[in-house]
């Protein structure tokens, strides 16, 4: 018996299954977020410095930005409150956990508390000296602490409006501008010992012009790494008594001391003093000595009068220090000085506050055209030094010295109160440390507890329990161990490529959320540490967060907009879901309503299903090759599936008509097959076929090339493609072949394992030793193994 096919039926094209592509399983956080509505924008007038949520119902959101904090309704997405009640600008606002009280920072110091029913100013909390940054209210509701640029961390009381508590722990100097690795570098461009401009040259000239005698006593007030103070004692004998207020900076100095020769050795000394708060003898020096340190200090006049006190009669002053002119001020300069923290003075306004201390005899010189030609004298000496400097710290540091100065950035921008206890605070600064401080503490300068981050710190958190701290500064975030009190993080995360500036909570505080100038905000599992989501923001961000209840989440952003993202509710869903249904198009719509329950014996037809037939198909059939493989080069078609084209290529292959369908083409038909191998070359699962079809093609057209400009560039872009997956391949295989290497090394790094020979040999060997009978390995101790070699013998 015979099965007879029907032979009219043309067998379609089969199409190539490409490898699905990688893909993460679907977690369940992925599907909760992405239950979120379209977006709602808000467009604010300048960047969102900070946003925060309220704890209690209806969780409004306070939103930080320019001089004004605007709270806004989450239900209605408008406008709820507006506070304005800021001559400057505002910082950090942030509710109470009772939904009564909001708190704002100020850029002029004052911290400012608001009652959110009525709007009305309730305290204003007095004594930050710069902007405030970052508020927060203590578990106790009943206290206020603020983190401020001035470096300094102060609670204070509501009932009283008084300030409690300030904490001061955070230095710029020594862990910031002044590490011992950033003096080395300036010692660099101005010399051995020396730190300020100008170096060993300043130095003699103003020494000259003091006109120096043996045992003159001088107080070299901030000596950095002691230049001046060692030139003095050697050149004129001098006794010079130096402080600085950096830790680093003396260290370095007595360093040096201790290599000088004894009559310089006797004569210096160096201490850490702070010039506004130490003691000073009274009668005491002969010429008290500064070089560029006081723009720092505010009160000028109060420290030299202490000055006019320690000098005996007659004794001299000399300051050399950073002014400001006379003329109008741009605005740029105003925020670098504000920035810096400088107290700048006119030269003529710095002369009548000395003469105001007591001196006379002032003489005020403005040496700005002085200075000047000697920093581009330094500049030009230095720049020669690029590769040596480059050999001994790197290119980065070069380049940091050539612009300048860094930047003073010693700012507390980060900070959150403890949820259990309202003794506990936590404060981040850009001096990359991150301090808990307890108000328990009988000291008010030492903090309990300080963790290196390793970067500005932009965001802290606690963790529910208090056992766990997480810090977000550069692109890591780092969690801490405050129970085991431990200097290294407990586990490190680097989720973004930029910038992270913010942290929060959601899913009942088991989800770890940060925000970054990257535009994403991602959601991070606490515990595994793993990230399970991730949302797309337009710009980059500044400031987020996460309601409570995880209704909504809001993220404001660098070009001040502000989005709010709702969960759909699950009603509105369902009815979305419904309406989807009634619409659907129904092929048998005549048959809706109707249901055939075939009887017992019936004999049920199924209908023919007829097949589709593809385009490429059809030409196929017809012997149409050239047609065939135009319509898989469609556009379309080549960016949604390409696999289509690869397997008509393929099929053409198996006919043996490739020359056939890529023969004969003008430039409008030969354009889209080049782009289409242009396109796909270095996909790994076509390039085979498609190098194959390229060097086809440069067979047929190579006569051609010259004659049409579009042509010629996609030729050209061709070869680019192929050029440079050359040399990926190249450089793949290099790191192949280093990874062998390495794998190979640390297999060799093993314990050998003994021959049989060598096990036998070393255990009669301890043997003997056991017995007393300390023998050698000699020919004959060894002639009991004859199959022994001497380059087999182990000896332990």
């Amino acid at each position: 018996m015979f099965e007879a096919k029907a032979l009219n039926k043309f067998k379609p094209t089969p199409i190539v299954k490409l490898p699905p592509k990688s893909s993460q399983e679907t977690s369940q956080d992925s599907v909760y977020w992405k239950g979120l509505q379209f977006p709602i924008s808000v467009q604010e007038s300048g960047p969102v410095k900070c946003l925060d949520i309220c704890p209690t119902s209806p969780h409004y959101i306070a939103v930080t930005g320019s001089a004004r904090v605007q709270v806004y309704n989450p239900e209605s997405n408008s406008v709820y409150k507006t506070f304005t009640k800021f001559k400057e600008g505002s910082f950090g606002a942030r509710f109470r956990s009772d939904g009564q009280l909001l708190a704002a920072g100020t850029e002029d110091g004052p911290v400012k508390m608001f009652d959110l029913a009525t709007k009305t100013q309730l305290r204003a909390f007095k004594g930050h000296g710069q902007s405030v940054q970052r508020v927060d209210f203590l578990s106790d509701l009943k206290h206020v602490v603020s983190f401020s640029d001035d470096q300094t961390v102060r609670i204070w009381d509501i009932a009283t409006e008084e300030e409690v508590t300030k904490f001061e722990g955070h230095k710029f100097l020594d862990n910031q501008q002044y590490t011992k690795n950033g003096i080395l570098r300036y010692e660099r461009i101005f010399g051995e010992t020396y730190i300020r401009t100008g170096g060993k040259q300043t130095t003699e000239k103003f020494c000259r012009e003091l006109k120096l005698t043996p045992d003159m006593r001088i107080l070299d007030v901030g000596c950095g790494i002691g230049g001046s103070a060692f030139h003095m004692a050697r050149e004129y004998g001098a006794l010079v008594n130096g402080f600085d207020l950096s830790q680093n900076m003396i260290d370095i100095a007595q360093d040096y001391r201790k290599r000088m020769e004894p009559g310089v050795k006797h004569r210096v000394q160096f201490h850490v003093e702070d010039a506004t708060t130490m003691e000073y003898p009274e009668s005491f020096y002969d010429v008290i000595y500064s070089r560029d340190t006081i723009l720092h200090i505010e009160d000028k006049s109060a420290l030299f009068k202490k000055f006019y006190r320690s000098l005996k009669p007659g004794g001299v002053l000399f300051i050399t220090d950073y002014c400001r002119g006379d003329q109008e001020h741009s605005q740029r300069f105003k925020e670098y000085v504000k920035q810096r923290g400088y107290n700048l003075l006119t030269v003529r306004e710095y002369g009548q506050v000395i003469e105001g201390a007591g001196f006379g005899k002032v003489n005020a010189v403005d040496n700005t055209p002085y200075f000047c030609e000697i920093l581009r004298r330094e500049l030009s000496e230095f720049e020669p030094k690029k590769t040596e400097m480059i050999r001994d710290y790197t290119e980065h540091d070069y380049d940091d010295i050539c612009r300048g100065w860094k930047e003073k950035l010693d700012y507390v921008r980060a900070g959150c109160a403890s949820s259990i206890s309202p003794d506990i605070v936590i404060s981040g600064s850009y001096d990359h440390t991150v301090k808990l401080w307890d108000k328990r503490r009988s000291s008010d300068q030492f903090c309990s507890m300080t963790f290196d981050h390793g970067s500005p710190v932009e965001s802290v958190l606690l963790m529910p329990n208090d056992a766990l701290l997480i810090s977000a500064g550069g692109h890591e975030i780092k969690i801490w161990d405050i129970l085991a009190g431990s200097k290294r993080p407990l586990k490190v995360l680097t989720p973004h490529n930029k910038t992270i500036t913010c942290l929060g909570f959601s899913n009942s505080k088991t989800r770890l959320v940060s925000g970054s100038l990257d535009a994403q905000v991602r959601f991070h599992d606490l515990t595994d540490f793993k990230m399970v989501h991730a949302l797309k923001f337009p710009s980059p961000i500044l400031t987020m967060g996460v309601a409570p209840d995880d209704s909504f989440v809001a993220a404001g952003m660098t070009d001040g907009l502000v989005q709010f993202l709702h969960r759909k509710v699950e009603s509105e869903a369902n009815e979305l879901e419904q309406r989807k249904l009634l619409t659907k198009k129904s092929a048998q719509y005549y048959l809706r309503f109707t249901e055939f329950t075939p009887k017992p014996g019936d004999i049920v037809v199924e209908p023919s299903q007829r097949e589709h037939e593809c385009k490429h198909d059809y030409f196929l059939r017809k012997f149409e090759h050239a047609k065939a493989l135009d319509c898989v080069l469609k556009p379309f078609v080549l960016t949604k599936k390409p696999q289509y084209a690869y397997s008509v290529l393929e099929e053409l292959k198996r006919r043996q008509r490739l020359k056939a369908a890529l023969g004969g083409r003008n430039e409008k038909s030969l354009t889209p097959v080049l782009r289409y191998l242009t396109r796909y070359i270095n996909d790994y699962r076509f390039s085979a076929l498609l190098c194959e079809v390229s060097s086809l093609l440069l067979d047929l057209y190579m006569d051609e090339l010259g004659k049409s400009p579009n042509i010629d560039r996609l030729f050209v872009e061709l070869r680019k493609r192929v050029d440079r997956e050359v040399i990926n391949i190249q450089q793949l295989l290099g790191l192949h072949g280093a990874l062998d290497m390495v794998m190979k090394a640390s297999l060799a790094s093993e314990k050998p394992v003994l021959r049989m020979e060598e096990s036998a040999f070393r255990h009669a060997h301890l043997t003997q030793s056991k017995e007393g009978q300390q023998q050698s390995a000699t020919p004959q101790t060894l002639s009991n193994y004859p199959n022994l070699t001497w380059n087999k013998v182990l000896l332990q």
